[in-house]
């Protein structure tokens, strides 16, 4: 997607500069190239660089966007079967497909939704970045599910915050602890674009002594002015040391889709959406909202 289109612009361009002055020095020396042939081998250069880059897989960063084909390095998690998620082509376009139905419900967790998530643990700064896509006709308009979580594995094992979307709109919902009462709920947008590419942003510390902040960007926000921002709460659970989570508390990330309303489910529905250019990162570094920016 954008990412891959300007990665490959940036990489072509020397490419063709480094390749194109050999071949002038070469000619003389009396060996002839033609310009066709270098650059069809600095294309070549190109896309090979472009698979190579598509892809991070570290202890503090998960990014991809699907261009070699494959999920990784996310895996689907909390998903059974005829609900899946999978590498897609969307347009024309590579990137991650969720899909699920009514019909495969059997009234337990793994059968509410499809999901993907990855082995990165966040113990207080995350970073978290992604395009979504909901279809006018896959996509339900009368609907409440969650597209995609920041999960603490401490505590009671649940959502700390929640990418929502309700009817047409959407909303964040998080929490500093594991009671059903004093979620914090926001509207990012009334009316989210159909057919189109979406970009989003989240920005997280955790905390359980009122220092924790979160941050929201959408539909391309600028870094000094983000959607939506909190600062000096609780944010997340778990056993804490010195207001960091302990290495039995991380914070994990999912995307896809969670569709817990299953009292409003309909006979025989099913659910689409779209994700590329995911990026998960861990910590704070002065480049994280570059890093995980889909749009970059």
């Amino acid at each position: 997607m954008s990412k891959q289109i300007k990665i490959k612009q940036l990489i072509l361009v020397p490419s063709l500069m480094v390749m194109l002055g050999c071949s002038f020095s070469c000619r003389k020396t009396g060996a002839i190239e033609s310009n066709a042939s270098l650059i069809s081998e600095a294309s070549l250069i190109s896309s090979q660089t472009i698979q190579q880059s598509s892809l991070i897989n570290s202890t503090t960063q998960k990014e991809s966007d699907f261009e070699d084909g494959t999920i990784s390095p996310f895996s689907i998690c909390t998903t059974q079967n005829p609900a899946y998620g999978q590498a897609f082509t969307l347009n024309g376009q590579k990137c991650m497909k969720f899909y699920w139905t009514q019909t495969g419900y059997d009234g337990t967790r793994m059968d509410r939704g499809a999901e993907a998530c990855s082995d990165l643990n966040i113990y207080k700064d995350g970073w978290y970045g992604f395009h979504f896509y909901l279809s006018s006709t896959a996509f339900p308009t009368n609907k409440s599910q969650t597209i995609a979580q920041v999960f603490s594995n401490g505590g009671c094992a649940s959502w700390t915050a929640m990418l929502e979307v309700k009817n047409n709109a959407l909303w964040l919902v998080y929490r500093g602890n594991c009671a059903t009462t004093g979620n914090t709920e926001v509207q990012i947008t009334g009316s989210i674009q159909r057919n189109a590419w979406k970009d989003f942003i989240i920005h997280f510390r955790a905390s359980n002594n009122g220092t924790g902040l979160v941050q929201v960007w959408y539909a391309g926000a600028g870094k000094n002015t983000p959607t939506y921002q909190a600062t000096n709460i609780n944010f997340g659970f778990g056993t804490w040391v010195n207001d960091t989570l302990d290495a039995n508390s991380p914070i994990g990330l999912k995307f896809g889709m969670y569709n817990w309303d299953d009292g409003n489910y309909t006979a025989n529905e099913s659910r689409t959406i779209y994700f590329d250019n995911v990026s998960q990162l861990a910590g704070n570094p002065s480049d994280a909202w570059e890093t995980v920016n889909p749009n970059l």
